[in-house]
């Protein structure tokens, strides 16, 4: 059989990785090339770490060529001078969903060296630049109507507020379609920071089809869908725990470390999926519990296995949990096994499981 042409899913990576940042260099240790450059000038309140993207927009050199947005423009914060370069994963072309990782990261230095602004040496690039306003990203394929459903269910656990920068807000135009939580402006990022699920499908071929058609043409991201959270300024890497915001220790991050900050996120903006039991009189009391909230987890989207998995962990015992194993696999395959909420989480789980939630 011949494959030439075929389209692959099997490019996209489900590891987490940069969707976008804007990288912070001292202007001592730069060479601007671009005399221009020196005439994009702004001010930074680097304690609040407010920032109207508009002005930066407004005044940084910028480069736009097939889909892919890149700027530069030097800041003043305080009495020191930084070249501050904002930096899309689409610098990477037809690496693009791999993300800003440490494998990629020579890859996005040589295409802004390749801009001719600015030169700096590559270790003093990834040893001193700092980062700001970074988006983390992670992909699933999930099928559109199983994407739908999920979406409805994470507007009804969303926490509820009565602020207009909390909350949730639901998107579903035909050339946008998800949720997102907060605001990026948002200064309360450690109790409110910005979260995002959307149809990364959709948004390639009506918002990014000239970058799609020219770099993506040989990948199939058919149903892919895409988390987002975001990393706002060095306060906010310091309160998750991270030591500082330098590229270097982002990039250095472990997949459970970068996991955890998504699932911080969620945690600040999204109710837990169990919160009631169903009644059947056909088990035990204890029986019962375990029915109860095993259907119940179905019908949020949990699978059996995501279930079993879960509630096993609780238990130190190894012989207590093989005991408690044997239960629950009874109790699933007498009442559970086949329903209609079985079936529907097990389709599910695949979304639940690129929230981790």
């Amino acid at each position: 059989m011949n494959n030439k042409g075929k389209k692959s899913s099997k490019e996209i990576p489900n590891h987490i990785g940069v969707d976008s940042l804007k990288i912070r260099l001292p202007l001592s240790q730069v060479n601007v090339l671009e005399p221009t450059l020196k005439g994009k000038w702004r001010l930074v309140h680097i304690e609040t770490g407010v920032e109207d993207t508009s002005v930066f927009k407004d005044n940084s050199l910028t480069f736009r060529e097939d889909g892919i947005t890149t700027r530069f423009a030097i800041e003043q914060i305080f009495n020191s001078e930084f070249l501050t370069i904002l930096v899309n994963s689409k610098i990477l072309k037809g690496k693009y969903f791999q993300g800003i990782t440490k494998d990629t990261i020579e890859d996005v230095y040589r295409g802004l060296m390749a801009y001719n602004v600015i030169w700096v040496d590559f270790d003093t690039f990834y040893e001193l630049a700092e980062v700001t306003d970074v988006d983390i990203k992670k992909d699933a394929i999930v099928p559109k109507h199983i994407y739908e459903q999920c979406i409805n269910e994470c507007r009804n656990i969303s926490r509820p507020s009565k602020n207009k920068n909390k909350g949730y807000r639901f998107f579903n135009q035909n050339k946008n379609k998800g949720i997102e939580w907060s605001d990026r402006r948002a200064t309360s990022f450690k109790t409110n920071p910005y979260l995002k699920i959307y149809h990364k499908e959709t948004e390639l071929k009506h918002n990014s089809s000239e970058f799609a058609e020219k770099y993506l043409s040989h990948i199939n991201y058919d149903d892919l869908v895409r988390m987002e959270a975001t990393l706002k300024n060095a306060k906010h890497f310091r309160h998750l725990g991270i030591k500082d915001n330098k590229l270097k220790t982002l990039l250095e991050l472990s997949q459970d470390k970068l996991q955890s900050v998504m699932s911080e996120a969620l945690k600040s903006h999204l109710e837990p999926r169990i919160k009631q039991i169903k009644d059947d009189n056909k088990l035990t009391p204890t029986e019962l519990i375990f029915y109860g909230s095993m259907m119940l987890c179905a019908k949020n989207g949990v699978s059996y296995e995501s279930y079993k998995r879960n509630v096993l962990s609780l238990i130190d015992s190894k012989v207590e949990r093989s005991r408690k194993r044997g239960v629950l696999d009874n109790i699933y395959k007498s009442f559970v096994e086949g329903t209609k909420e079985d079936k529907s989480s097990q389709e599910k789980d695949v979304f639940w499981e690129l929230l981790k939630w």
